[in-house]
């Protein structure tokens, strides 16, 4: 998942932090019938993936990040918003889908 971004300027823990859980992301995703690309998850596959679900979502630029949200709609076994911040926009949506994904459990695939 490296084409999603580590943040190369971000100290090395905070770094390797990341790196564990967007390893962990791209496998939830990939269970949920997203796998990764060899280049890693772009924006529109991540969007798409959360539009097909009946989710929203946001993205806003942070000093030194981004952070992205994902909205439940009324029909979705989704209640709650995740938030979830990354290096790159897609990182920060692959960590927040893979979230959402976990706590909607297997009926919104």
């Amino acid at each position: 998942m490296d084409g999603i971004g580590i943040m190369s300027g971000a100290p090395i823990d905070s770094r390797e932090d990341e790196h564990h859980d967007l390893l962990a992301a791209e496998r939830v995703l990939a269970e949920h019938g997203l796998p990764s690309s060899r280049d890693g998850y772009d924006l529109t596959t991540l969007a798409a993936a959360v539009y097909a679900r009946g989710w929203g979502y946001g993205i806003d630029n942070l000093a030194g990040g981004y952070h992205a949200e994902i909205l439940p709609l009324a029909s979705s076994r989704l209640r709650t918003r995740v938030h979830r911040i990354g290096a790159s926009p897609e990182a920060a949506l692959s960590l927040a889908l893979a979230h959402a994904l976990t706590l909607a459990g297997p009926k919104d695939q």
